[in-house]
C-alpha cells in the first residue's frame, strides 16, 4: 500500500496445506523438500474478530471489472497495491484469490487489508509444526517428496 494509506495486508490460506504450500515457495514445486524446511515453522489458526467482507477475485465476474489471476501472484507489488487501494476505496476488507499454488476452480487464498502491524486482538491459535504427519501426507499426495537428509553415518566415503 502506499504512504498515504497506513494499512498493510495479512495473507492466508483458507486451510493448512494452502498456508504450507505459500511458505515453501514455488522451488519446491516438483521436487523434494527437507524435513528441516517443514520442522522450521510453525502453522497457525488466525480467527478475525469480526465478518470481513471479501472480493472474491477468482469469481468469472471479477474479469468485467479488469481482474485476472495473475494480479495476486504479480511482481513487482506496484500495481497490485494500487488494486488494495482500489478495493479498499470501493469497501472491501480483503480480497479472496486463487493462490498461485491452487490449481483447482476454488479460491484458497486471503488477504485482509487493515492497519500495518501485529494485532494482538485478533485470536490465533498454534494449529502445529509444519512437519504435522497430515501436512507431510498432503504434500506427498500433491507429488512432493520429504526427505530426511542423510547423516555422515550413512554414507560411505572413498
Amino acid at each position: 500500500m502506499s504512504a498515504k494509506h497506513d494499512l498493510g495486508t495479512l495473507y492466508a490460506g483458507v486451510d493448512v496445506i494452502t498456508g504450507v504450500l505459500e511458505k515453501l515457495g514455488p522451488e519446491f514445486l516438483g521436487a523434494a523438500v527437507a524435513l528441516a524446511d517443514l520442522e522450521s515453522f510453525d502453522v497457525w489458526e488466525i480467527g478475525y474478530d469480526q465478518p470481513i467482507q471479501l472480493a472474491d477475485i477468482g469469481s468469472s465476474s471479477a474479469i468485467g471489472f479488469g481482474v485476472t489471476n495473475e494480479l495476486p501472484v504479480m511482481v513487482p507489488y506496484d500495481v497490485p497495491q494500487e488494486w488494495a487501494e482500489a478495493f479498499v476505496a470501493a469497501g472491501w476488507e480483503g480480497i479472496l484469490y486463487r493462490t498461485r499454488f491452487s490449481l483447482g476452480l476454488e479460491p484458497t487464498g486471503i488477504a485482509v487489508f487493515d492497519q500495518r502491524g501485529t494485532h494482538d486482538e485478533w485470536a490465533s491459535n498454534r494449529w502445529g509444526n509444519a512437519a504435522d504427519q497430515e501436512i507431510i501426507d498432503e504434500l506427498e499426495a500433491r507429488g512432493i517428496e520429504v526427505i530426511e537428509p542423510l547423516s555422515s553415518t550413512q554414507l560411505t566415503f572413498m
